[in-house]
């Protein structure tokens, strides 16, 4: 804690690729200029406020920050300098972002990475464990909120093979039986699903493991290791080890063009939106497949390079404009 500075300024070096999201305990100016994601340090990537990448055949998927019913379907409009307010609603992730990652088709080969939980996940684990070891989660699992709504819905949807979090400063646990869930349905009345799916749409009956852990403090469970198998990388992307998921770029694209619409539609998008989003998806993914080959390699490689933009030893804050989101917008944003 406290040490990230010597990361940012090369004093101190990540030795592994380090790949996460935001929580709430993070220094919000400095995501917020990297909303599309990007590296805050050397070797450190950040995923935005939500995103998709893949890295040496491991697709990985996240969202960043934390569920608050109050702020979900609000705009952003928070910008420097924050109030008491605007100081913990920048960390609140909102409805345009979950509906994004709704638009991802569902894939057993993503690992989805989140700060707080799926509410009701501790259904599918040691649950009378958590509640030893954390005997005041009792009240907000009787009152559906010891996680997130949307988060259960999207887990639902995507049904990855992986869902890793943090947030409740606890190691648990879970692993979800789709094959079980989809004979004996039942959805939670306080669970939030945004309905985006294509109903033809087959998925996997495979299970997803989730975990969570523990603060990182001498003796806590902050620390597991996996094997993965690598994942069969998309055509014409072969060989590059760090890119952008292309249909990620291609929700992006979409949800960046309505995002007006999206934010005045409420919880429920009505039909026609969700019909123009899927076919403004599969416009935006054609686009990129019909780039030459060397043209959508160059276009979604993801660049290493990172460079400061604030003077570590500053006293006040002040925003910055990084040029890692400058070249995003300009390679996806200011295209048709």
């Amino acid at each position: 804690m406290g040490d990230f500075q010597d990361y940012y300024t090369g004093r101190r070096h990540a030795p592994v690729m380090t790949i996460f999201v935001g929580g709430n305990h993070e220094a919000s100016n400095y995501l917020s200029e990297l909303r599309y994601g990007g590296f805050v340090a050397p070797n450190i990537y950040y995923l935005g406020r939500y995103g998709v990448v893949w890295y040496k055949g491991l697709r990985i998927a996240g969202i960043s920050g934390i569920y608050n019913e109050t702020n979900f379907l609000k705009p952003r409009k928070e910008s420097l300098p924050y109030d008491r307010s605007t100081i913990r609603s920048v960390y609140h992730y909102r409805k345009t972002e979950v509906t994004a990652l709704q638009l991802l088709r569902p894939s057993n080969e993503t690992i989805m990475v989140s700060h707080d939980w799926p509410e009701g996940i501790y259904e599918y684990g040691r649950k009378d464990q958590l509640l030893r070891c954390k005997p005041f989660f009792k009240s907000d699992m009787e009152k559906h909120q010891l996680g997130s709504p949307p988060l259960m819905g999207l887990l639902r949807h995507l049904r990855p093979s992986h869902w890793f979090s943090a947030h409740m400063h606890v190691k648990f646990e879970a692993t979800v039986p789709w094959k079980s869930c989809r004979e004996n349905e039942k959805i939670n009345k306080e669970e939030i699903e945004l309905e985006l799916t294509d109903a033809s749409e087959e998925t996997d009956d495979l299970p997803t493991r989730f975990l969570a852990l523990d603060k990182c403090l001498p003796r806590r469970k902050f620390m597991e290791v996996f094997r993965l198998a690598q994942q069969d990388v998309p055509p014409k992307l072969e060989g590059l080890d760090f890119f952008y998921d292309p249909e990620y770029i291609s929700i992006l694209r979409t949800v960046e063009r309505y995002r007006k619409d999206i934010e005045s539609a409420g919880l429920d998008l009505p039909e026609d939106l969700i019909i123009t989003l899927h076919r403004e998806c599969d416009r935006q993914r054609k686009l990129l497949e019909d780039l030459e080959s060397h043209k959508y390699r160059e276009l979604l490689q993801i660049n290493s390079q990172f460079s400061e933009t604030a003077d570590a030893s500053a006293k006040e804050v002040q925003e910055y404009t990084n040029p890692q989101t400058v070249q995003f917008i300009e390679k996806f944003l200011a295209q048709p």
